[in-house]
């Protein structure tokens, strides 16, 4: 079943890539978990910078930008 929903998934990703469907069509349940795992990814990718004190405020927030565009968030 996990399969499926992640075969599902990749699959709206892929059209949504594509052109081919908006956002508002498909399975509502399987977009907004595909939004939350994006947004999850982004919040870790981001995350992962807070361990580097010497790094400036501006350019975490310039890679937080970037993640959340990245995953489409």
């Amino acid at each position: 079943m996990i399969i499926r929903d992640e075969t599902r998934i990749n699959q709206i990703e892929e059209k949504k890539m594509e052109g081919k469907i908006m956002e508002n069509t498909g399975c509502e349940k399987c977009l907004a978990d595909s939004r939350i795992e994006k947004l999850s990814k982004a919040l870790e990718l981001a995350l992962a910078y807070l361990d580097y004190p010497e790094m400036r405020e501006g350019y975490i927030q310039s890679r937080l930008r970037e993640a959340l565009r990245k995953y489409g968030v």
